[in-house]
């Protein structure tokens, strides 16, 4: 590819990305007003969803379908130590049955490893073993 091919390329990618902003931000807009009106209408025919919400199925005049799902609350990620007591006292035995201990790695994980384990090729193969590839992101704007 020529410099001038590549250039055109980045030109391109900038006018994309700021047209998808343009239409990015009114989506958002009339998306919410969608769900707005819906939320006004209480005898609009709704579909329970699997997850304990509700959904709303609509059609444009161009054929798009549109759907509203209002989503059963969400559970909680994080717990502070008091919940968890509380949450142990309501549930008594039954606690350990209802929840998991979750593994994740600490801030800075990997300086941790090496001042941890001390055996430099250790650490590595340790911490490879904690990683996934990831993909490269191309940001434009």
């Amino acid at each position: 590819m020529t410099a001038a091919a590549f250039q055109k390329l980045l030109d391109e990618a900038a006018e994309l990305k700021n047209s998808i902003d343009r239409d990015s931000k009114r989506l958002e807009i009339v998306k919410a007003q969608i769900a707005e009106e819906i939320a006004k209408r209480p005898k609009i025919a709704t579909t329970p969803t699997e997850g304990g919400g509700i959904s709303y199925h609509a059609q444009s005049t161009s054929g798009v379908a549109v759907r509203v799902t209002q989503p059963a609350p969400q559970l909680l990620r994080n717990f502070t130590p008091e919940l968890i007591e509380k949450l142990k006292e309501l549930a008594g035995r039954g606690f350990k049955k209802l929840f998991i201990t979750k593994y994740s790695t600490v801030p800075k994980f990997r300086e941790v490893c090496f001042r941890v384990l001390e055996d430099k090729d250790l650490a590595k193969k340790f911490i490879g073993l904690c990683e996934v590839d990831s993909t490269p992101t191309v940001t434009v704007g």
